[in-house]
């Protein structure tokens, strides 16, 4: 008595094959070069303001301050470190940070800011930027906001967000002592003063996966590689 053949759907088939494989996640490791342009015609080919940039790093994770978070771990640098000596060499750029981490990639409402800071710290040359500050809150009542515990170079967060395609936002700031010239209330006569600028580099950016991308900016620069790393999902 010969067998009875069976034949199931195509779309029968293809689900047996992929209940029968391996399931996996996906998680990205990131890594960036963020360095500053010590060209000073590029830092007077626009009028930059003397006010002290708004720069929030609140709820952001300190990855990098030994903050640690679910999804999220610091990585040794690799990829981008010969990028990095090449700018080193050069009196044009200062390398201002150097990190790489590996984290899921999530939607723009689960998207997690990364703290970056690094360079020189300024505090010490200008304390009444440590001060706290008077502001109005929500309900019209005067809330004191305490000072920022150090004032970098560099400073503000990153973030990669995972939609239709991979993004990068920057938030940064960079900060350049410079020498502005300004008229006396009382003299009227113009005075040199020493003011610490803060430059901010607000982006969006579309990157694809495994693709060296270089963000761009009259003061900074950031070079960015993000490469997929499979997981075996739990």
């Amino acid at each position: 008595m010969r067998p009875t053949a069976i034949y199931l759907p195509l779309t029968a088939l293809l689900l047996l094959a992929l209940l029968a494989a391996p399931a996996w996640a996906v998680d990205y490791r990131i890594e960036m070069v963020v360095f500053a342009n010590n060209d000073e015609q590029a830092f007077h080919s626009e009028k930059w303001s003397q006010e002290a940039q708004p720069l929030s790093t609140d709820g952001a994770l300190g990855l990098f301050d030994g903050h640690t978070r679910t999804g999220f771990r610091r990585l040794s640098t690799g990829t981008l470190d010969e990028a990095r000596r090449l700018l080193e060499t050069s009196n044009r750029f200062t390398v201002l940070k150097h990190v790489a981490w590996q984290q899921p990639g999530l939607s723009a409402a689960d998207a997690v800011r990364i703290k970056l800071h690094g360079g020189r710290d300024y505090s010490a040359d200008y304390p009444e930027r440590m001060q706290p500050r008077l502001e109005v809150g929500a309900a019209g009542n005067i809330v004191e906001i305490p000072g920022p515990d150090r004032l970098e170079e560099l400073d503000g967060t990153v973030q990669v967000v995972l939609g239709r395609y991979l993004h990068v936002h920057t938030d940064l700031v960079l900060r350049k002592p410079t020498v502005v010239e300004r008229i006396d209330r009382e003299t009227g006569r113009p005075t040199r003063t020493q003011v610490l600028l803060d430059i901010p580099m607000q982006e969006r950016r579309r990157m694809r996966s495994r693709e060296l991308h270089y963000i761009d900016h009259p003061m900074l620069g950031v070079l960015v590689q993000i490469t997929p790393v499979e997981l075996p999902a739990q």
